[in-house]
């Protein structure tokens, strides 16, 4: 096992540098210079000024040099100082990065409870062969939940639960007399972002978990496993279940991943300060230190996100270590 891990931890460095690479190439290739369209924006025109401060973010220097020491001061984890902010990059995506890692985690969980939980139901339903309008539901339910957008949803939750009834806050992280430590308060925050960015993932993985195990139940080895007698919770849940934690495993860390990036359009509704809304604003305002941290930030995150999901298939299927 700690081969296979090692294995999987070697072959992340390629990956690291192809990507430092691209988003280097990727924010050079853009049209202007970020300092003099930000100088511009506030009205400042002196050439000094201009020259002074790319000197500062070595904007002079040869494109390799600049590659290179971008990337040794990033691997120590100064990625600089925002051009727009003034603060250094790597505190401001650390706030942004732990505020939609908690809104991430809370929807991934979500999904795994519910979406599979759900799944596994509907496909024993089918499986058992229960009421017609039962199974008919719990195969529909999921397609609903898929076909309404995550951002419509969390426009109603916010007039219904916030506006109109008041009960739940509908933006920020925490109320400003509570301050971020009161968990209580956070989990009040946390409860609106949270549906709306999990309910189509929890559509689709009920329908993925319905889909798998519907065939697997299928699958001699479990017809064998009801021949022996053994209860039906062992047969399910058991026998069954692992099998399809491997496509569900997939689709969770790919999930997880996603929201990670994905999730600015609920971020802005929710006035949530996250790292999507953070990555938007700098793009729009061309603070490209921050664009370049945040994308590698973002990268590392799915590489590790992979990482994990490659050493939970091995424990759950001990051939993939040799494959």
């Amino acid at each position: 096992m700690s081969r296979y891990i090692a294995r999987r931890l070697l072959s992340i460095i390629p990956l690291l540098i192809a990507v430092s690479i691209i988003v280097f190439a990727m924010s050079k290739a853009l049209p202007g210079d970020p300092v003099e369209i930000f100088l511009r924006q506030a009205d400042i025109s002196n050439p000094e000024i201009v020259a002074a401060m790319k000197d500062k973010y070595g904007l002079n220097d040869p494109l390799p040099n600049q590659y290179w020491t971008w990337l040794t001061l990033m691997f120590r984890g100064d990625m600089g100082e925002s051009i727009l902010r003034g603060e250094p990059v790597a505190e401001l995506l650390f706030r942004g990065m732990r505020n939609t890692f908690s809104v991430a985690t809370a929807s991934v969980v979500l999904v795994v409870v519910v979406g599979w939980t759900m799944g596994v139901v509907a496909a024993v339903v089918h499986n058992r062969g229960w009421h017609q309008a039962i199974t008919r539901f719990l195969a529909q339910a999921p397609v609903l939940m898929l076909s309404i957008p995550g951002f419509g949803i969390a426009v109603f939750m916010v007039l219904a639960f916030g506006v109109t009834l008041g009960w739940l806050p509908t933006s920020g992280v925490s109320n400003p007399r509570s301050g971020e430590d009161d968990i209580l308060d956070l989990a009040k925050h946390l409860i609106l972002p949270t549906i709306g960015l999990a309910l189509a993932s929890v559509g689709g993985n009920w329908r993925l978990a319905r889909n798998t195990m519907i065939e697997i139940l299928r699958e001699d080895y479990i017809r064998m496993a009801h021949a022996k007698g053994l209860p039906l919770w062992r047969v399910y849940f058991v026998h069954g279940l692992r099998t399809t934690l491997v496509p569900l495993l997939t689709s969770a860390g790919l999930l997880f991943g996603s929201l990670l990036t994905g999730s600015f359009i609920l971020e802005y509704i929710f006035a949530w300060p996250g790292i999507g809304l953070m990555m938007v604003e700098s793009t729009v305002s061309r603070d490209v230190p921050v664009v370049m941290g945040g994308t590698m930030l973002i990268a590392i995150m799915y590489l590790f996100i992979n990482l994990v999901v490659d050493i939970l298939y091995a424990f759950v299927d001990p051939r993939v270590r040799y494959a």
